[in-house]
Order: structure tokens, then sequence, then C-alpha cells
């Protein structure tokens, strides 16, 4: 069960909130505020895929709560590995210090922990203007390099990719910027180039994906 005491949802919007890029605009937060309108159908997706089923109770200015309900088998010994895990080969390692650019502290909780596994040094940035001043103040060639997450408060992975590529360091334009980011068409990964990176993640992270790309990028 997940509650919040926010600013909730009309019941003519609830009809509709499961469909692919559908938000709700209202006098506290409008559609400018972010956001693809595309989480609740990709929730509604898995939830569905794993047999589950979910519930709303919402109504505007007093929160929702969202129900979701599951019947799963008892999980076997490795299915019981730590989430995040890198499930790898032993034997796959990376060298190397990376700058992860991520709001959602919980996805740079496992993203972090899952860099770590493959043998890197990760620092953290909570959004574009961060990273940004992070790879600034560094020495050259201190990052191998960044995991851009796109949508994120203050300046996002475009601009703050644009602005890096443009500071007046021997590094600047050659460390590899990759997206890591849930904007997975193909405009998106269009734009992502435009603007100067060098590859694109798709969330949720694959493992074996990200080691690829990975692997890839620090052999430039």
């Amino acid at each position: 069960i997940i509650r919040d005491t926010g600013v909730g949802m009309s019941e003519e919007f609830q009809q509709r909130m499961f469909e692919p890029f559908t938000q709700e605009a209202s006098g506290t937060r409008s559609l400018t505020a972010g956001g693809s309108g595309l989480g609740l159908a990709i929730v509604k997706r898995l939830v569905t895929l794993l047999g589950g089923e979910i519930a709303v109770k919402s109504a505007l200015g007093q929160g929702t709560e969202f129900t979701v309900t599951f019947n799963l088998p008892c999980p076997t010994e490795e299915e019981t590995a730590p989430f995040g895990q890198n499930t790898l080969s032993g034997s796959a390692r990376l060298t190397g210090h990376v700058l992860l650019a991520e709001d959602n502290s919980i996805n740079a909780e496992i993203a972090q922990r899952l860099l770590e596994s493959f043998g890197l040094s990760v620092a953290t940035a909570g959004n574009g203007a961060e990273a940004l001043s992070l790879f600034e103040n560094s020495a050259p060639g201190t990052f191998s390099a960044i995991l851009m997450d796109i949508q994120m408060p203050l300046m996002d992975g475009y601009e703050a990719t644009r602005r890096l590529r443009g500071l007046a360091r021997p590094d600047a334009a050659s460390v590899q910027i990759l997206a890591m980011t849930a904007n997975a068409y193909a405009e998106d990964v269009r734009k992502c180039f435009e603007c100067g990176m060098n590859g694109h993640i798709a969330k949720p992270i694959d493992a074996e994906a990200l080691f690829k790309e990975l692997s890839r990028a620090l052999a430039r």
C-alpha cells in the first residue's frame, strides 16, 4: 500500500489514469512540472505481467492510496540475491571513476551499488547543475565516464551535457557521457546524441547492457 496526502486526483481522471502520456493538471500542479505521463502506465503493465492487481482510492485535496496485490511463489536461493547486485561473471570487472547524475535517491543508490560491483568508483550528483559543477571543479581526467539522467531539477541532462562540452578544458570534449534514462523513444535517443552524449542506456537498468555500454565507453 502506497499512500500520500497530496493534491489527489479527480474521479474523471481516475478513469483514464493508466493510459500512456496521461497527466492531470490542477491549480497546484501543472504539466510544466515535468514528467511524461508514462509512470502509471508502466506500473500497470508490470503489475499485470506479474499477475497482480492494482487499485486506487483518491479524492481531490485528500491524497491518494494505491494498493498493489501479488500472489508470488517462494523464491529460490539464487533469486534472493541482493537487489541491484551484479549478477555477471565474477571475472567481469571495470576500472575507473564515474560521475552519476541522478535526482532520485533510490535509483542513485541502486545504480551506485551496481557500478561499484563492476569495480568502478562513483561520485554522485543530484541534478545537472551539480554534475556540471563537480566535473568543472575536478582535475582533468578525473572522470572516466558520466552517466546522465535526463529529467532532473535545476538543470536537465541535455543542458548539463551541452554546457559541459563547452568547458575550456582538455577532457570536456572527450569524456564519455551516457544517458541513463527512462526516455527511450527514438526521438529521445536522437536528442541525447545531438546534445553531445555518446550513448544511451534505458531504464529500468539491465546490468549486462550497462556493463557492455560502459566497457565500450571506457575503451575509448
